[in-house]
């Protein structure tokens, strides 16, 4: 599984954009393409997103997964473990 994860990544120029992200601007930015482009409710590209976003900021990680209509059981665990991994409180 995550060779096709980190293929994907090689072969996708707005999820090279995202694993590139040095900070929560960055990371905005590429958010907002994400979102321009369509894909921001595409199981990948969020996974990607709230992976990512959990390492700048819990505030936003929390406010993407929220603004999830329905959160897959997938999205849930990710989020719970990239939480746990960051050692970042999501309460």
């Amino acid at each position: 599984m995550k060779m096709k994860s980190r293929s994907l990544v090689s072969n996708d120029p707005i999820l090279q954009k995202l694993q590139k992200c040095y900070n929560l601007n960055t990371l905005k930015q590429a958010h907002a393409h994400v979102a321009a482009t369509g894909l921001s409710f595409q199981k990948d590209y969020l996974r990607h997103l709230l992976n990512i976003s959990s390492k700048f900021s819990s505030t936003y990680a929390i406010t993407i997964f929220n603004r999830i209509p329905s959160p897959t059981l997938f999205l849930y665990n990710n989020f719970i473990f990239h939480s746990l991994v960051t050692r970042t409180k999501f309460i």
